[in-house]
């Protein structure tokens, strides 16, 4: 009998515990929010920035959570316009953030922000290892994140079983996705064209916390350079 009460008492435990879990992560934001409230250099930045930004740096990045652009660049409220998405490929709504951005804002500066052990290019590569090396589209969904690394990489024309493969597959994707920012936005290309606006492609590094320099470039033949 104590074994039966026992049982039932560890399953309601369970259950109880499954429920209030998600809450409790909630709720834990919410308590996080009151220090971030209080904070007297953030509430400075705030008032700033109640009426309006103008960012003057574009970050396109991984949603990564260990790669949050603001901190890695330990920047203010209102310093960078930050678009963030798995494996940071290119669609519609990306290159229509940036677009925006560009022309409201005094842009100056749009970083492709790669990162080492990306879990979205480490997918791609499998597949296309497991694949033979061709770009695998059955996979519904998942086609909009892995098939634009894929063919990244199959571009660059990477030995998928080498022992580099991750790492230059890392940094092929981000000259791919700077190139496709300058191929689909007119906007994003006359700017970087006319020099106004420099597009750099960079990786952050998760062991060092250092971000390394690809490439760079504001010329009106960037799309060959890159």
């Amino acid at each position: 009998m104590k074994k039966t009460i026992a049982s039932i008492t560890l399953c309601i435990q369970t259950v109880f515990t499954c429920i209030t879990s998600p809450m409790n992560e909630w709720n834990s934001l919410l308590e996080a929010n009151k220090k971030f409230i209080k904070n007297n250099s953030l509430v400075k930045q705030r008032r700033v920035l109640k009426n309006g930004q103008n960012p003057s740096v574009i970050i396109l990045s991984c949603s990564d959570s260990r790669v949050p652009p603001e901190l890695i660049f330990n920047q203010k409220l209102g310093s960078l316009f930050v678009v963030r998405i798995a494996g940071g490929v290119v669609d519609d709504v990306v290159t229509d953030s940036i677009e925006f951005a560009v022309r409201t804002f005094d842009v100056r500066l749009i970083v492709v922000l790669g990162h080492s052990d990306c879990g979205a290019v480490a997918g791609a590569l499998k597949h296309l290892q497991k694949n033979g090396g061709i770009v695998d589209k059955s996979r519904k969904h998942l086609n909009a994140v892995l098939i634009p690394i894929e063919k990244a990489i199959i571009e660059e024309g990477i030995d998928v079983h080498g022992v580099h493969a991750l790492e230059q597959s890392i940094q092929s994707n981000v000259k791919y996705v700077a190139n496709q920012l300058l191929s689909r936005s007119k906007t994003i290309s006359d700017v970087c064209k006319a020099g106004h606006v420099i597009l750099v492609g960079a990786e952050y590094l998760l062991n060092t916390g250092q971000v390394k320099q690809l490439f760079s470039s504001a010329a009106a033949d960037i799309q060959q350079k890159l």
